[in-house]
């Protein structure tokens, strides 16, 4: 094949355009770095917090560092593929230039590689951010005997799920592509997805189950809820990838639409970062308060 000849068939009246072709680079570069950004911050402010403030440091802090390092990784990885090509039509592409996306291809040239490369930048980055959480409930609802056993259950889960998942990155498919391979493929990143949504469903519910058990005023205990209703957003950014990722099984445009689904994955896993930072906070002010009073 022409490796000058475009990736994929335009629609009819439409031409390639190799030279300045329409991207969606920054569209999600911008908003994906944004958002990282903000999550360094309140990282760098929990972690002040936990040395300088509260003098104690736990593991759940160790592992929040190392989501956000594999966060920011991720993020780099982002940015390179929109570099090769990714954000713009599949038929503004050169087939050479979707080639060097991937190391095998599928005859309607639907590409791989990124979606194995992800997985495995995917999966530990995910893992450590549900840990730092977990492990932030174990600590902070010690006494409650049934929460702690739910929090063990927890890892337990996210242990089977992103170590199968990332086992299985490398395992599947890696003899040939042929469309029972693409099947098999698009089947497990679905299957892991939809256990992925239901894991943060799980973690969402442990903090305010316990919450609602303790002996409290109604008020104090909105309040205290308050604190994780964040994690509210990464479900609804689990489920929104999860759609995405679907309507890229459905459409040969993959790089094009491939945009929204890396948004909405960016976000589920900074705000998960992003909630396991919240409880600091207030300490953090109150410390502020002192200082200026």
């Amino acid at each position: 094949m022409n490796a000058s000849m475009p990736a994929l068939s335009p629609p009819p009246g439409v031409e390639s355009n190799f030279e300045n072709p329409q991207s969606r680079s920054s569209l999600t570069v911008i908003p994906s770095a944004a958002i990282v950004g903000i999550t360094i911050i309140l990282v760098f402010t929990r972690m002040y917090t936990k040395v300088y403030i509260l003098k104690s440091v736990g593991w759940d802090d160790y592992t929040c560092m190392f989501a956000t390092l594999s966060s920011v990784v991720f993020l780099g990885f982002l940015m390179a593929l929109y570099e090769f090509g990714f954000g713009v039509h599949q038929w503004d592409i050169t087939y050479a230039n979707l080639q060097s996306l991937m190391s095998k291809q599928h005859p309607d040239f639907v590409p791989v590689q990124e979606g194995k490369t992800l997985s495995a930048l995917w999966g530990p980055t995910m893992f450590f951010t549900k840990l730092s959480l977990l492990l932030l409930y174990y600590r902070i609802f010690a006494p409650d005997r049934l929460t702690k056993h739910f929090v063990v259950i927890g890892i337990l889960y996210c242990s089977v799920l992103y170590t199968s998942y990332l086992l299985l990155t490398f395992l599947l498919c890696q003899s040939t592509l042929q469309p029972f391979c693409m099947h098999e493929w698009n089947l497990f990143i679905l299957i892991s997805s939809g256990l992925n949504v239901f894991g943060d469903i799980y973690l969402l519910t442990i903090p305010l189950a316990a919450i609602a058990k303790l002996q409290m005023a109604f008020r104090q205990k909105l309040g205290v809820s308050a604190v994780f209703f964040t994690g509210i957003m990464a479900c609804l950014s689990g489920v929104l990838a999860l759609y995405y990722r679907i309507r890229l099984l459905r459409t040969p445009d993959m790089t094009w639409h491939f945009t929204p689904f890396l948004i909405f994955t960016v976000l589920e896993i900074n705000t998960g970062i992003i909630v396991s930072c919240m409880p600091t906070m207030p300490a953090l002010i109150q410390d502020i308060r002192s200082q200026v009073s």
